[in-house]
């Protein structure tokens, strides 16, 4: 496969599609991350491993449930359901353009929440660490 020139004709790609088919067992991560960013909607299999739970990750931060499978069944059904339903793909759409609204800013685009959160659980591991060891 051919690489891009740029970083914006390789983001270009997400606007040639109708949906992204998320890779399984191991989750596309970065592919999958950006198509969400450029809200192109994604259909994933959450399998056991946290590398098949990356797109299910994704969609959970964001409060989305439409595209997420537990079978290859729901999968398949998923992606013939926003394949050929272009309502729900605008769905889909919808909720992805309203997760980057600075008002209803998802978890998943909000990265100093994200560092302070972290911050916290850190903290709070570091604290309960040391207890044990006293």
């Amino acid at each position: 496969m051919d690489r891009f020139s740029t970083e914006e004709e390789h983001r270009s790609i997400y606007s040639l599609a109708d949906i992204l088919l998320d890779s399984y067992p191991y989750n596309g991560g970065t592919h999958t991350l950006e198509a969400l960013w450029f809200n192109l909607p994604v259909v994933t299999y959450a399998g056991e491993q946290f590398l098949s739970r990356m797109g299910y990750s994704f969609l959970q931060s964001l409060d989305i449930k439409l595209g997420v499978s537990w079978s290859w069944e729901e999968y398949i059904d998923w992606g013939v359901k926003l394949g050929q339903n272009s309502n729900l793909r605008q769905e889909f759409i919808d909720r992805l353009v309203r997760s980057k609204e600075s008002e209803n800013l998802a978890p998943l685009w909000n990265s100093k929440k994200f560092a302070q959160d972290i911050y916290s659980v850190m903290v709070k591991l570091l604290g309960e660490n040391l207890a044990i060891r006293n």
